[in-house]
């Protein structure tokens, strides 16, 4: 594709794996690629500026959410900060979508009993964590599941472009699709939209049950969508440290 340089960062998979030094060599060596696995704060605070810097109207504090497959990412800070340092607070929570449906939602539509220990895991490790959310600092979502459930209930598929109003998903629509997706087999989540769909369907049920869960109990009211994330705040640390 003719890029100038490719930046590879490993997220919570890699972090998780007990052989990750054999993990890396093994890319480095079949690849010849710098494989760099970021830890959780690091993560964090590249979805913070991936997030942030897409969104140039955003001024003062926000935070960001980013749900990933295997962990979500919280953080607050000044909007556009690109430097850890600036942040007010960050953590990564080991609840993500791909993590959460293997534990608990491995069966669609999944039984009562595990939607309830599916939302006491996010609940406990929101507890854990105590991040300082408020529902006066603006609330920004990244990653797949918040960019897939808005263009969902937006009924616009990938090729098309969310307006900012389409980029607004309220806590009473997460909460509505939430309900509808945990009636719902792999199927009829794929029918959906199977272009959007293709290869979440599966997971995305518990992608939306953390956004719910985390709005819920930190009284959110809504939150924005943001296009940018992690390998944009991967991209963009390296550009500002490129020479000029």
């Amino acid at each position: 594709m003719g890029a100038e340089r490719v930046l590879v960062g490993a997220t919570s998979a890699s972090r998780d794996v007990r052989n990750r030094a054999e993990l890396i060599d093994f890319v480095r060596r079949e690849t010849g690629l710098d494989y760099e696995v970021l830890t959780g704060e690091e993560e964090a605070a590249l979805s913070f500026a991936g997030a942030t810097a897409a969104l140039p109207d955003l001024h003062g504090p926000c935070a960001v959410i980013d749900i990933g497959g295997g962990s979500t990412e919280l953080v607050l800070g000044p909007a556009g900060a690109t430097v850890a340092e600036a942040l007010a607070y960050r953590c990564s929570l080991a609840v993500g979508a791909v993590r959460l449906a293997e534990r608990h939602l491995d069966v669609q539509p999944p039984p009562p009993e595990s939607v309830v220990a599916t939302e006491r895991t996010v609940e406990e490790a929101l507890a854990a964590a105590a991040p300082p959310l408020t529902a006066d600092v603006p609330f920004i979502g990244a990653a797949g599941t918040v960019l897939v459930l808005a263009r969902l209930h937006a009924g616009v598929s990938v090729r098309g472009d969310l307006s900012a109003e389409q980029a607004l998903l309220p806590y009473a629509a997460v909460r509505t699709w939430r309900e509808r997706l945990l009636r719902m087999t792999c199927a009829e989540v794929l029918a959906l939209d199977p272009a959007l769909m293709q290869g979440r369907a599966d997971v995305f049920p518990a992608g939306v049950l953390i956004l719910e869960t985390v709005m819920r109990v930190a009284g959110v009211p809504i939150c924005r969508v943001s296009p940018w994330g992690v390998r944009h705040g991967l991209a963009l640390r390296w550009a500002r440290s490129c020479p000029r």
